[in-house]
């Protein structure tokens, strides 16, 4: 296996609520989701992606893919503009 699949695994953060990747990005933000069901086990779940790279993200989804498992990442757009209008107030960009 590749370096970033291992690096990724590395930093694969998991507690009792919450499974974090924490990417190679300095920014730190959560930039995504990935949203898994395993129907072997009747389970969902939702794995927070923070500060990684569109290569950190590919590798992270085939990670979360096998037999009864699949996964979809949800991005999160970064435009001001994706907010909608009467979101500006409770949701201030900088």
């Amino acid at each position: 296996m590749d370096d970033v699949f291992w690096n990724a695994l590395d930093t694969l953060i998991a507690t009792s609520e919450i499974d974090i990747w924490r990417g190679s990005l300095p920014d730190g933000r959560l930039d995504a989701v990935v949203c898994t069901v395993d129907t072997h086990k009747r389970d969902a779940e939702m794995k927070l992606l923070i500060g990684c790279s569109a290569q950190e993200e590919q590798t992270i989804l085939d990670f979360h893919h096998g037999p009864g498992v699949g996964a979809t990442i949800v991005r999160r757009d970064k435009s001001p503009s994706s907010l909608p209008e009467s979101a500006g107030e409770r949701y201030p960009t900088r």
